[in-house]
């Protein structure tokens, strides 16, 4: 009997010391943070019970990413959630110690942040999405969806010199085999934006490929609106991308990468070395076609595209 009356305070106070474990997130906005609050619950992980999670975003702006990333780490947390290669530098810049894990970088080798996705060695680990040949499947779904086009644009926002080379180069050679010309433009603020879809009008552009960036990211809406404004379809590369209003996007899996980030911070939080987990590169893409922009454009999607496509917004 005592042992019995002893047990059930024991218990309790087990329950009580359990470790809360403390996650820092560093996004650009709140948009995804519900999916992956969402894979971390099918884990085991309830924020305020035994995880809690200190959030900061970027918004567009990298100016104040240090300070945010700073921050973060001083907060002493168990692991650190990034988007992208930058905001994983940043932290970096910070803690050599304290994990970072990736939901979906660029190419962290690329990056500098790796010497070898097997066996990172460091405190990264995680995703990237940097494949050779996206870029031009992007140009191959967007004539097929348009046969008629011949002028097209790729746009950038601020982004890194060995992206903008990797994706300018891919995107050359795909157009020159299927005799489209390339033009290509580069911003950094939303005004820089509004006048490229206004250069893009007056150079007889027929569509657009809008790269994936923080900045352009987190203007995705506007970048959709301008989109209609000029009656110039947009290809883009996930999914948020057409939920937004955009035409078309070809990319991988967003959810995929949100579940995959929370498997890395559970394998991280139950004792693995974030430099011995190797860096995942996605195996699900999606193409989603937004049928009520296409409408909105005049623009008829082939049948045959539409049996290919995985999601279709209507």
């Amino acid at each position: 009997m005592a042992v019995g009356l002893l047990a059930a305070p024991l218990a309790a106070h087990a329950q009580q010391t359990r470790k809360v474990n403390r996650i820092g997130l560093l996004l650009t906005s709140p948009d995804g943070e519900t999916g992956f609050l969402a894979a971390l619950r099918n884990l085991g992980y309830v924020e305020g019970q035994n995880v809690l999670i200190e959030r900061r975003y970027m918004a567009d702006r990298k100016e104040g990413l240090s300070v945010l990333a700073t921050e973060l780490v001083q907060l002493n947390p168990d692991i650190i959630v990034v988007v992208n290669g930058y905001q994983a530098a940043a932290v970096r810049e910070s803690t050599k110690t304290v994990p970072i894990v990736t939901m979906a970088a660029g190419d962290l080798v690329a990056e500098g942040l790796e010497a070898n996705l097997a066996k990172p060695g460091g405190n990264i680990t995680g995703s990237q999405v940097m494949q050779p040949d996206t870029a031009a499947k992007r140009v191959a779904l967007l004539k097929d969806t348009i046969p008629s086009i011949s002028r097209i644009a790729l746009l950038f926002g601020p982004v890194g010199q060995w992206f903008y080379d990797s994706v300018s180069r891919e995107t050359r050679a795909a157009s020159e085999t299927l005799r489209l010309t390339v033009q290509v433009f580069q911003v950094r603020t939303p005004a820089e934006l509004d006048d490229s879809f206004a250069s893009m009008q007056k150079e007889r552009i027929q569509a657009a490929l809008v790269t994936g960036d923080q900045f352009t990211f987190f203007h995705r809406r506007h970048v959709a609106d301008l989109g209609m404004q000029y009656r110039l379809p947009t290809m883009c590369d996930a999914r948020p991308w057409t939920d937004a209003g955009n035409f078309m996007s070809y990319g991988a899996d967003v959810l995929v990468l949100i579940e995959r980030a929370a498997l890395f911070v559970d394998k991280i939080l139950k004792g693995a070395k974030p430099g011995d987990l190797p860096v995942e590169q996605p195996t699900k893409f999606e193409l989603v076609l937004n049928l009520k922009t296409a409408k909105a454009l005049g623009l008829t999607i082939p049948p045959s595209l539409l049996q290919r496509a995985d999601q279709v917004i209507e």
